[in-house]
Formats: C-alpha cells, structure tokens, sequence
C-alpha cells in the first residue's frame, strides 16, 4: 500500500510541475508575505489561525491556505509565534 501511495505523490507531482522563474520581476503579489501588524499583545491561551490568500490578476494566478499558531511561554511576556503555508497553488505565464 505505501508503494502505491508513493507512487501517486510522485506521478501527482510530476504532473502539476512547471517552470517558474526565480527573479523578483516575475514574484506575485502572494510570492512574500507581510507578517500582520499587531498591537504587540500575547495572548493567554494558544491561538490557532487558519487563513487563505488569493490573487487572480493577468499572468499570474496564486492561491494559498496559512495555517499560524502562537504559544504562550511566560504569559503577557514571551510568546512562539509560527506560520505554515499548508496548500500553495500557483500559475504563471512565460
């Protein structure tokens, strides 16, 4: 069974491949994202954010889901702060 999985990971990766060109001329608007401005609060209990970004403009189409977490250590002091991007879906034209 876990041929078989991996072997469609693999053929479904291969297949949604494309040339993209690594130059800030050719980065969308979602290519480098901006953390959120906050008030500088930590909050007291660990928070979960699960949140999505699209553009939809000429030669470029992006979309993708964030999923942020923050973990209070010393409340009101410090605090960990991570953002993952869970699905990332991008079409550009040459």
């Amino acid at each position: 069974m876990k041929k078989y999985f991996f072997l469609f990971f693999l053929t479904t990766t291969i297949a949604h491949t494309q040339n993209i060109n690594y130059s800030p001329a050719y980065f969308g608007p979602n290519a480098n994202p901006v953390p959120p401005f906050t008030d500088a609060t930590i909050p007291v209990k660990t928070t979960f954010q699960l949140s999505a970004n699209y553009f939809f403009g000429y030669g470029d189409q992006t979309g993708n889901a964030n999923l942020t977490t923050e973990i209070p250590f010393i409340t009101g002091r410090v605090s960990f702060k991570a953002c993952w991007p869970i699905i990332e879906r991008h079409q550009v034209t040459e």
